[in-house]
């Protein structure tokens, strides 16, 4: 197998995306001003923002995948 070079992407609510994919969303899941404990931070995207997490199954039904 040849070098593998990592061109992900910063995730970032600007970055472009693929016709149709969703937005990456954060929304506060734990929140100190609502009396938790301690705040904390949900993060919602499509598997293909910024790069491809289903590498090698993207194009290969029988490759790994992340699931």
């Amino acid at each position: 197998m040849g070098q593998l070079i990592d061109i992900s992407r910063p995730i970032q609510s600007e970055i472009l995306l693929h016709p149709g994919d969703p937005r990456p969303m954060l929304s506060r899941y734990k929140d100190i001003r609502r009396a938790d404990d301690y705040n904390l931070t949900q993060l919602s995207m499509g598997i293909h923002t910024g790069t491809h997490f289903d590498f090698p199954r993207h194009f290969d039904e029988h490759g790994a995948a992340n699931e």
